[in-house]
C-alpha cells in the first residue's frame, strides 16, 4: 500500500535537495522511481485499481511538497562558507 501523495511530496524533497543529499538523492529518486512503475503496472494489470487517482495523489503531494515543504537555503559566513541552512518554503504557514 502506497500513500502517493507521499511518493510526489519525497520526490520534490529529495530532487530539491539533491546537493546537499549527494549520492543518497540518487538512490532514493531510483527507488521512488520503481516505486512508482510497479504501482502504475499492479494498476493496469489488476482489477478494481484507479490509475487517475494515484496520478492525482503524486501529483497533489508534488504540488504540496513544492510549495509548503522543506527548502533548505545555505546560511554563509562573512568569508562565504557555508555554516549550516535554513528552512525558506515558499509558502510559510
Amino acid at each position: 500500500w502506497c500513500n502517493c501523495w507521499s511518493v510526489g511530496a519525497l520526490t520534490v524533497h529529495y530532487s530539491r535537495h539533491h546537493d546537499i543529499l549527494g549520492p543518497r538523492a540518487d538512490r532514493v529518486l531510483e527507488g521512488i522511481g520503481r516505486v512508482i512503475v510497479l504501482n502504475a503496472a499492479i494498476g493496469i494489470f489488476a482489477g478494481g485499481i484507479d490509475n487517475a487517482a494515484h496520478l492525482g495523489g503524486l501529483i497533489g503531494g508534488a504540488a504540496a511538497g513544492f510549495l509548503i515543504g522543506c527548502r533548505f537555503v545555505p546560511v554563509r559566513d562573512r568569508f562565504g562558507r557555508i555554516r549550516g541552512y535554513r528552512d525558506e518554503p515558499l509558502l510559510k504557514m
